[in-house]
Protein backbone atom coordinates (compact mmCIF):
# COMPACT_ATOMS: atom_id res chain seq x y z
CA UNK A 1 0.00 0.00 0.00
CA UNK A 2 1.20 3.39 -0.97
CA UNK A 3 2.33 5.39 2.26
CA UNK A 4 1.89 8.70 1.20
CA UNK A 5 -1.07 7.79 0.30
CA UNK A 6 -2.45 6.72 3.16
CA UNK A 7 -0.54 9.49 5.59
CA UNK A 8 -2.64 11.92 3.02
CA UNK A 9 -5.85 10.08 3.28
CA UNK A 10 -5.69 10.02 7.17
CA UNK A 11 -4.15 13.97 7.12
CA UNK A 12 -7.05 14.63 5.44
CA UNK A 13 -9.81 13.08 7.57
CA UNK A 14 -8.42 14.57 10.98
CA UNK A 15 -8.33 17.81 9.39
CA UNK A 16 -11.79 18.03 8.32
CA UNK A 17 -13.04 16.59 10.74
CA UNK A 18 -11.37 19.24 13.09
CA UNK A 19 -12.81 21.98 10.53
CA UNK A 20 -16.00 20.36 10.58
CA UNK A 21 -15.96 20.17 14.59
CA UNK A 22 -14.91 23.76 15.12
CA UNK A 23 -17.43 25.60 12.54
CA UNK A 24 -20.27 23.27 11.54
CA UNK A 25 -23.17 24.66 10.32
CA UNK A 26 -23.22 28.76 8.58
CA UNK A 27 -21.82 31.42 10.47
CA UNK A 28 -22.21 34.59 8.08
CA UNK A 29 -20.23 34.01 5.32
CA UNK A 30 -19.09 30.92 6.41
CA UNK A 31 -20.30 27.47 5.66
CA UNK A 32 -18.51 24.56 6.43
CA UNK A 33 -19.85 20.97 6.51
CA UNK A 34 -18.19 17.47 5.80
CA UNK A 35 -15.41 17.99 2.69
CA UNK A 36 -16.05 21.19 1.81
CA UNK A 37 -15.79 25.07 3.35
CA UNK A 38 -17.45 27.83 1.37
CA UNK A 39 -16.71 31.58 1.83
CA UNK A 40 -18.98 34.08 0.12
CA UNK A 41 -18.13 37.81 -1.03
CA UNK A 42 -21.81 39.21 0.21
CA UNK A 43 -21.61 40.82 -3.61
CA UNK A 44 -24.70 41.48 -5.52
CA UNK A 45 -24.66 42.46 -9.17
CA UNK A 46 -26.87 43.85 -11.24
CA UNK A 47 -27.91 42.60 -14.80
CA UNK A 48 -26.26 44.63 -17.33
CA UNK A 49 -27.47 47.93 -19.25
CA UNK A 50 -28.33 47.23 -22.50
CA UNK A 51 -25.36 48.05 -25.21
CA UNK A 52 -21.95 46.43 -26.81
CA UNK A 53 -20.56 45.71 -23.92
CA UNK A 54 -23.90 43.25 -22.81
CA UNK A 55 -24.07 42.08 -26.64
CA UNK A 56 -20.13 41.25 -26.66
CA UNK A 57 -20.97 38.95 -23.80
CA UNK A 58 -23.95 37.37 -25.10
CA UNK A 59 -22.03 36.67 -28.36
CA UNK A 60 -19.12 35.34 -26.36
CA UNK A 61 -22.34 32.62 -24.95
CA UNK A 62 -23.17 31.46 -28.11
CA UNK A 63 -19.35 30.95 -28.43
CA UNK A 64 -18.82 29.23 -25.75
CA UNK A 65 -22.26 27.07 -25.98
CA UNK A 66 -20.98 25.95 -28.99
CA UNK A 67 -17.53 24.88 -27.57
CA UNK A 68 -19.39 23.04 -24.95
CA UNK A 69 -20.82 20.74 -27.19
CA UNK A 70 -17.44 20.01 -29.33
CA UNK A 71 -15.69 19.83 -25.30
CA UNK A 72 -17.93 17.00 -24.78
CA UNK A 73 -17.55 15.42 -28.19
CA UNK A 74 -13.80 15.52 -27.41
CA UNK A 75 -14.83 14.27 -24.08
CA UNK A 76 -16.59 11.34 -25.43
CA UNK A 77 -13.94 10.39 -28.05
CA UNK A 78 -11.05 10.31 -25.87
CA UNK A 79 -12.77 8.53 -22.86
CA UNK A 80 -14.42 5.60 -25.18
CA UNK A 81 -11.46 5.04 -27.19
CA UNK A 82 -9.58 4.80 -23.82
CA UNK A 83 -11.87 2.80 -22.16
CA UNK A 84 -11.78 0.24 -25.39
CA UNK A 85 -7.91 0.51 -25.21
CA UNK A 86 -7.90 -0.75 -21.19
CA UNK A 87 -10.66 -3.17 -21.41
CA UNK A 88 -11.68 -4.46 -24.46
CA UNK A 89 -9.11 -4.49 -26.83
CA UNK A 90 -5.35 -3.05 -25.36
CA UNK A 91 -3.26 -3.47 -28.35
CA UNK A 92 -0.27 -6.18 -27.89
CA UNK A 93 2.19 -3.23 -26.54
CA UNK A 94 0.61 -1.22 -24.93
CA UNK A 95 1.76 -1.85 -21.14
CA UNK A 96 -0.13 0.31 -18.61
CA UNK A 97 -3.08 2.59 -20.45
CA UNK A 98 -3.18 5.79 -18.25
CA UNK A 99 -6.38 7.37 -17.82
CA UNK A 100 -7.61 10.28 -15.39
CA UNK A 101 -4.97 10.97 -12.47
CA UNK A 102 -6.44 12.88 -9.96
CA UNK A 103 -4.09 15.11 -8.39
CA UNK A 104 -3.46 13.89 -4.73
CA UNK A 105 -0.56 15.94 -3.12
CA UNK A 106 2.42 13.75 -2.01
CA UNK A 107 1.35 10.81 -4.36
CA UNK A 108 0.44 11.72 -8.12
CA UNK A 109 1.60 15.34 -7.38
CA UNK A 110 5.06 16.10 -5.52
CA UNK A 111 4.54 18.81 -2.66
CA UNK A 112 5.81 21.93 -5.16
CA UNK A 113 4.10 20.78 -7.61
CA UNK A 114 0.96 20.36 -5.76
CA UNK A 115 1.74 24.59 -5.07
CA UNK A 116 1.86 25.01 -9.02
CA UNK A 117 -1.39 23.36 -9.72
CA UNK A 118 -3.04 25.27 -7.05
CA UNK A 119 -2.50 28.57 -8.39
CA UNK A 120 -3.34 27.38 -11.84
CA UNK A 121 -6.57 25.57 -10.79
CA UNK A 122 -7.93 28.79 -8.45
CA UNK A 123 -6.84 30.85 -11.68
CA UNK A 124 -8.99 28.98 -14.47
CA UNK A 125 -11.88 28.81 -11.53
CA UNK A 126 -11.78 32.22 -11.02
CA UNK A 127 -12.35 33.02 -14.85
CA UNK A 128 -14.52 30.21 -15.47
CA UNK A 129 -16.95 31.78 -13.01
CA UNK A 130 -16.58 35.27 -13.96
CA UNK A 131 -18.00 33.94 -17.62
CA UNK A 132 -20.95 32.40 -15.52
CA UNK A 133 -21.65 36.00 -13.89
CA UNK A 134 -21.00 38.17 -17.07
CA UNK A 135 -23.13 36.01 -19.23
CA UNK A 136 -26.11 35.63 -16.70
CA UNK A 137 -25.96 39.54 -16.39
CA UNK A 138 -25.64 40.02 -20.29
CA UNK A 139 -28.85 38.34 -20.59
CA UNK A 140 -30.75 39.79 -17.67
CA UNK A 141 -29.76 37.28 -14.61
CA UNK A 142 -28.60 39.08 -11.25
CA UNK A 143 -25.58 37.25 -9.35
CA UNK A 144 -26.91 37.14 -5.88
CA UNK A 145 -23.16 36.15 -4.24
CA UNK A 146 -20.22 35.06 -4.73
CA UNK A 147 -17.01 33.07 -3.49
CA UNK A 148 -14.79 30.47 -2.51
CA UNK A 149 -15.16 27.38 -1.94
CA UNK A 150 -13.19 24.08 -0.80
CA UNK A 151 -13.85 20.42 -1.45
CA UNK A 152 -11.82 18.37 0.41
CA UNK A 153 -8.00 19.35 -0.87
CA UNK A 154 -9.43 20.95 -4.34
CA UNK A 155 -10.18 24.80 -4.07
CA UNK A 156 -13.18 26.34 -6.43
CA UNK A 157 -14.56 29.85 -7.46
CA UNK A 158 -18.33 30.14 -7.48
CA UNK A 159 -21.28 32.69 -8.44
CA UNK A 160 -24.33 32.53 -7.33
CA UNK A 161 -27.30 33.70 -9.78
CA UNK A 162 -30.77 34.34 -8.73
CA UNK A 163 -32.26 31.37 -8.91
CA UNK A 164 -35.89 32.48 -9.43
CA UNK A 165 -34.77 34.70 -12.38
CA UNK A 166 -32.67 32.24 -13.68
CA UNK A 167 -35.55 29.82 -13.86
CA UNK A 168 -37.85 31.98 -15.80
CA UNK A 169 -34.95 32.63 -18.51
CA UNK A 170 -35.49 31.27 -21.59
CA UNK A 171 -33.41 27.84 -22.46
CA UNK A 172 -31.62 29.45 -25.19
CA UNK A 173 -30.34 32.41 -22.15
CA UNK A 174 -29.55 29.49 -19.82
CA UNK A 175 -27.67 27.16 -22.04
CA UNK A 176 -25.26 30.46 -22.83
CA UNK A 177 -24.66 31.09 -19.05
CA UNK A 178 -24.11 27.15 -18.16
CA UNK A 179 -21.49 27.38 -21.46
CA UNK A 180 -19.79 30.39 -20.20
CA UNK A 181 -17.30 29.02 -17.74
CA UNK A 182 -16.31 25.89 -20.41
CA UNK A 183 -15.90 28.68 -23.34
CA UNK A 184 -13.11 30.46 -20.81
CA UNK A 185 -11.26 27.80 -19.84
CA UNK A 186 -10.97 26.77 -23.78
CA UNK A 187 -10.35 30.49 -24.77
CA UNK A 188 -7.62 30.54 -21.79
CA UNK A 189 -6.01 27.38 -22.15
CA UNK A 190 -5.35 28.28 -25.71
CA UNK A 191 -4.17 31.98 -25.51
CA UNK A 192 -1.68 29.87 -22.52
CA UNK A 193 -1.30 27.56 -25.55
CA UNK A 194 0.25 29.53 -28.10
CA UNK A 195 2.19 31.74 -24.72
CA UNK A 196 4.22 28.67 -23.93
CA UNK A 197 5.05 27.60 -27.74
CA UNK A 198 5.91 31.10 -28.63
CA UNK A 199 8.49 30.86 -25.15
CA UNK A 200 10.23 27.61 -26.39
CA UNK A 201 14.18 28.10 -26.75
CA UNK A 202 15.21 24.42 -26.86
CA UNK A 203 15.49 21.55 -25.12
CA UNK A 204 17.23 20.73 -21.10
CA UNK A 205 18.37 17.78 -19.60
CA UNK A 206 16.42 17.39 -16.26
CA UNK A 207 18.00 13.93 -15.05
CA UNK A 208 19.66 10.91 -16.55
CA UNK A 209 19.29 7.32 -15.42
CA UNK A 210 22.41 5.97 -13.71
CA UNK A 211 23.54 2.63 -15.90
CA UNK A 212 22.27 4.22 -18.80
CA UNK A 213 23.80 4.67 -22.20
CA UNK A 214 23.40 8.12 -21.44
CA UNK A 215 25.36 8.45 -18.16
CA UNK A 216 27.86 6.25 -19.61
CA UNK A 217 28.82 8.72 -21.98
CA UNK A 218 28.50 11.64 -19.64
CA UNK A 219 25.53 13.45 -20.16
CA UNK A 220 24.11 15.65 -16.73
CA UNK A 221 21.20 17.46 -16.02
CA UNK A 222 21.29 21.20 -16.92
CA UNK A 223 22.72 20.34 -20.05
CA UNK A 224 21.09 21.99 -23.39
CA UNK A 225 20.86 19.76 -26.40
CA UNK A 226 21.50 22.10 -29.25
CA UNK A 227 21.84 18.88 -32.31
CA UNK A 228 21.93 15.40 -32.46
CA UNK A 229 24.07 14.16 -35.11
CA UNK A 230 24.16 17.46 -37.05
CA UNK A 231 20.23 17.60 -37.04
CA UNK A 232 19.06 21.65 -34.62
CA UNK A 233 17.10 20.45 -31.87
CA UNK A 234 14.28 23.65 -30.97
CA UNK A 235 11.80 21.40 -28.94
CA UNK A 236 11.11 18.27 -27.02
CA UNK A 237 8.78 17.48 -30.57
CA UNK A 238 11.93 17.98 -32.68
CA UNK A 239 14.01 15.67 -30.67
CA UNK A 240 11.35 13.19 -30.48
CA UNK A 241 11.64 13.33 -34.12
CA UNK A 242 15.09 13.09 -34.48
CA UNK A 243 15.53 10.18 -32.19
CA UNK A 244 12.70 8.04 -34.49
CA UNK A 245 14.48 9.04 -37.52
CA UNK A 246 18.04 7.75 -36.40
CA UNK A 247 16.32 4.76 -35.16
CA UNK A 248 17.18 5.49 -31.39
CA UNK A 249 14.01 3.74 -29.82
CA UNK A 250 14.91 0.33 -31.76
CA UNK A 251 16.38 -1.99 -29.26
CA UNK A 252 17.26 -4.79 -32.28
CA UNK A 253 20.19 -2.36 -33.65
CA UNK A 254 23.47 -0.71 -32.77
CA UNK A 255 22.55 3.16 -32.26
CA UNK A 256 25.46 5.58 -31.98
CA UNK A 257 24.27 9.25 -31.54
CA UNK A 258 26.35 12.59 -31.02
CA UNK A 259 24.62 14.90 -29.03
CA UNK A 260 25.56 19.23 -29.47
CA UNK A 261 25.02 20.25 -26.31
CA UNK A 262 25.80 23.98 -24.50
CA UNK A 263 26.57 23.81 -20.65
CA UNK A 264 28.33 26.50 -18.58
CA UNK A 265 28.12 28.67 -22.14
CA UNK A 266 30.69 26.19 -23.74
CA UNK A 267 29.93 24.06 -26.78
CA UNK A 268 31.13 20.14 -27.00
CA UNK A 269 30.17 17.09 -28.67
CA UNK A 270 29.07 14.07 -26.94
CA UNK A 271 28.99 10.58 -27.96
CA UNK A 272 26.30 8.25 -27.28
CA UNK A 273 26.63 4.74 -27.94
CA UNK A 274 23.22 2.57 -27.05
CA UNK A 275 24.14 -1.27 -28.26
CA UNK A 276 21.30 -3.67 -29.36
CA UNK A 277 19.78 -5.90 -26.85
CA UNK A 278 19.85 -9.59 -28.09
CA UNK A 279 16.83 -10.72 -25.67
CA UNK A 280 14.66 -7.91 -26.50
CA UNK A 281 10.81 -8.74 -27.14
CA UNK A 282 9.15 -7.55 -29.89
CA UNK A 283 7.36 -4.67 -27.24
CA UNK A 284 10.81 -3.93 -25.84
CA UNK A 285 11.68 0.05 -26.70
CA UNK A 286 15.35 1.04 -25.94
CA UNK A 287 16.49 4.21 -23.95
CA UNK A 288 19.22 6.52 -24.01
CA UNK A 289 18.20 7.28 -20.44
CA UNK A 290 17.51 11.39 -19.86
CA UNK A 291 14.47 12.99 -19.07
CA UNK A 292 13.96 16.38 -20.92
CA UNK A 293 11.92 19.76 -20.43
CA UNK A 294 11.53 22.64 -22.36
CA UNK A 295 13.74 25.49 -22.20
CA UNK A 296 11.97 28.83 -22.03
CA UNK A 297 12.56 32.58 -22.83
CA UNK A 298 12.78 34.91 -21.30
CA UNK A 299 11.38 32.77 -17.58
CA UNK A 300 11.52 29.00 -17.02
CA UNK A 301 8.63 29.53 -14.52
CA UNK A 302 6.70 31.35 -16.95
CA UNK A 303 7.06 28.64 -19.55
CA UNK A 304 6.12 26.07 -17.13
CA UNK A 305 3.08 27.71 -15.50
CA UNK A 306 1.71 28.94 -19.05
CA UNK A 307 1.72 25.24 -20.17
CA UNK A 308 0.08 23.99 -16.68
CA UNK A 309 -2.62 27.24 -17.67
CA UNK A 310 -3.29 25.15 -20.92
CA UNK A 311 -3.92 21.99 -20.15
CA UNK A 312 -5.78 22.58 -16.37
CA UNK A 313 -7.61 24.72 -18.59
CA UNK A 314 -8.53 22.63 -21.19
CA UNK A 315 -8.91 19.57 -18.71
CA UNK A 316 -11.44 21.69 -16.81
CA UNK A 317 -13.44 22.51 -19.80
CA UNK A 318 -13.67 19.48 -21.25
CA UNK A 319 -14.78 16.91 -17.57
CA UNK A 320 -16.95 20.40 -17.12
CA UNK A 321 -18.66 19.76 -20.88
CA UNK A 322 -19.07 16.16 -20.97
CA UNK A 323 -22.84 15.45 -18.56
CA UNK A 324 -21.46 14.55 -15.08
CA UNK A 325 -23.84 14.29 -12.20
CA UNK A 326 -22.05 13.69 -8.53
CA UNK A 327 -24.71 12.33 -6.70
CA UNK A 328 -24.60 13.33 -2.98
CA UNK A 329 -26.95 13.00 0.66
CA UNK A 330 -29.63 15.64 -0.06
CA UNK A 331 -28.83 16.15 -3.33
CA UNK A 332 -26.85 15.90 -6.66
CA UNK A 333 -23.64 18.31 -8.47
CA UNK A 334 -24.10 18.63 -12.16
CA UNK A 335 -21.42 20.00 -14.66
CA UNK A 336 -22.09 22.76 -17.10
CA UNK A 337 -22.94 19.98 -19.90
CA UNK A 338 -25.07 18.87 -17.64
CA UNK A 339 -27.31 21.20 -16.72
CA UNK A 340 -27.07 21.91 -20.70
CA UNK A 341 -28.72 18.26 -21.11
CA UNK A 342 -31.30 18.43 -18.68
CA UNK A 343 -32.44 21.87 -20.01
CA UNK A 344 -32.61 20.93 -23.77
CA UNK A 345 -34.41 17.53 -22.55
CA UNK A 346 -37.23 19.56 -20.59
CA UNK A 347 -38.05 21.04 -24.03
CA UNK A 348 -38.81 17.50 -25.95
CA UNK A 349 -39.84 15.33 -22.85
CA UNK A 350 -41.00 17.81 -19.56
CA UNK A 351 -38.98 18.29 -16.82
CA UNK A 352 -38.91 15.32 -14.50
CA UNK A 353 -38.22 12.86 -17.33
CA UNK A 354 -35.39 15.12 -18.47
CA UNK A 355 -34.05 14.94 -14.68
CA UNK A 356 -33.77 11.38 -15.00
CA UNK A 357 -32.67 11.10 -18.48
CA UNK A 358 -30.08 13.44 -17.40
CA UNK A 359 -29.03 11.96 -14.08
CA UNK A 360 -28.66 8.06 -15.87
CA UNK A 361 -26.02 9.84 -18.35
CA UNK A 362 -24.74 12.11 -15.85
CA UNK A 363 -24.27 8.66 -13.39
CA UNK A 364 -23.04 6.81 -15.97
CA UNK A 365 -20.37 9.19 -17.27
CA UNK A 366 -19.23 9.48 -13.41
CA UNK A 367 -18.78 6.08 -13.48
CA UNK A 368 -16.78 6.22 -16.82
CA UNK A 369 -14.48 8.35 -15.54
CA UNK A 370 -14.01 6.05 -12.33
CA UNK A 371 -13.36 3.19 -14.65
CA UNK A 372 -10.62 4.90 -16.02
CA UNK A 373 -8.62 6.39 -13.36
CA UNK A 374 -5.26 5.93 -12.62
CA UNK A 375 -2.68 6.65 -9.59
CA UNK A 376 0.49 7.19 -11.32
CA UNK A 377 3.06 10.05 -10.28
CA UNK A 378 2.79 13.08 -13.06
CA UNK A 379 4.86 15.13 -11.58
Amino acid sequence: MDTGLVAFTVGLVVFWAIVYVVFRGRRGRVEVGPGYLIIRAGIRLDPMEAGWWSLAWRVFGVISLVLLVLSAIAFYYYTGKLFVLRYISPPPCAGTIAGFVPFIPGVTLSWKATVYIGVVLGIAALFHELSHAYVARSVGIRVRDAGLAFFLFIPAAFVEPDEEELGKARVRDRALVYSAGVGANVVLGLLFLALATSMVAGVVITGVEPGSPAARANLTAGMEILAVNGTRVESIGDLARVLSQLGAEDPHRNVTLVFTVRQDDIVRNVTVYRPWNKTAGNCTRARIGIMISNKYWPSQLLGVMSNLLFLINISLAVVNAAPLVIPLPGGSILSDGAYVLRDSLAVITGEKRAMILTLAVGVGTLLLILSLLSFQRIM
